[in-house]
């Protein structure tokens, strides 16, 4: 059975979950078994297993077609999907999808498929998709570390670089998924921002990439500002603020210019004692 990216999924690791799928969430001897149930809620999921490395929605997957035919109850829409004007879109906005890696157990890729919101179907390969080892973006490496020294150096921001979550934001691990990133972290069409996320044990990281150099192309790709567009990633990965201290990087980069940015978002698990960071030029 294949995958939503095409690869295929060979038998002994492809199951639908019936009443339930028994999986192993963490590696090596720290895992523990968790149950995945058939009809679970994203949240439910989440909560179990942490936010997925990144998620597909029906919109986006008709978006890739060069010619699709919608038929909803008052429309029939035929050729490349119009992601502004479709009637009912809201519908198609649903995560379809859930991916990640080494899950349920090291060196494995699966995908949670989602009906109505609830959980359908796990599919999970060894070989579903490479694991995240390569650096495709080791240009961004000297940007961070320049950005995390500026807000480093500054004493309004001394109650944020004293927590846990900023010491792991710095760590090889973190900055490594940052420069890692795949296409699931770019936009998937105009008009919204892609992403990819990772837990560490007092941070939630989220990485979003354009092709681009400069924050007013940037802000270009966000109609009505960041906030609408960092508000549609929590409900998508199912975060809720105030469990975990939230990173985001927006690293663009400008190939034919060679122009490159990075901005950060860091909101901390307790507001009420900590400063916030945003990236206030794409507000």
């Amino acid at each position: 059975m294949p995958c939503r990216n095409g690869t295929d999924v060979h038998a002994p690791y492809a199951y639908g979950l019936g009443s339930r799928s028994v999986a192993y969430a963490g590696g090596g001897g720290g895992a523990q078994m968790v149950e995945i149930s058939e009809g679970m809620t994203r949240q439910e999921v989440a909560d179990l297993i942490g936010p997925p490395l990144s998620t597909s929605t029906k919109d986006e997957f008709l978006s890739s077609f060069e010619g699709v035919a919608v038929v909803s109850d008052d429309a029939v829409v035929v050729g490349k999907v119009d992601t502004t004007n479709l009637p009912n879109m809201q519908r198609l906005i649903d995560n379809i999808s859930w991916s990640y890696v080494d899950y349920p157990q090291r060196g494995m890729f699966s995908t949670v498929f989602f009906r109505a919101g609830r959980v359908a179907e796990i599919l999970s390969s060894p070989e579903g998709r490479p694991l995240r080892k390569s650096i495709h973006h080791e240009w961004a490496r000297r940007l961070i570390q320049r950005h995390a020294l500026r807000v480093e150096s500054d004493a309004r921001f001394r109650s944020v670089t004293v927590r846990d979550g900023w010491r792991e934001l710095m760590t090889q691990e973190a900055v490594d998924f940052a420069l890692s990133a795949t296409r699931s972290a770019f936009p998937p069409f105009d008009g919204r921002i892609g992403c990819e996320a990772h837990r560490l044990e007092n941070l939630l990281l989220l990485i979003s990439m354009f092709d681009a150099g400069t924050i007013p192309e940037i802000r270009r790709s966000m109609p009505g500002g960041y906030w609408p567009h960092y508000d549609q990633i929590l409900e998508r990965f199912c975060i809720r603020l105030g469990e975990l201290d939230v990173a985001h990087w927006i690293m663009g980069r400008d190939e034919t210019n060679k122009k490159a940015i990075v901005q950060l978002c860091y909101l901390s698990a307790e507001p009420e004692t900590t400063a916030a960071i945003v990236p206030q030029d794409l507000l």
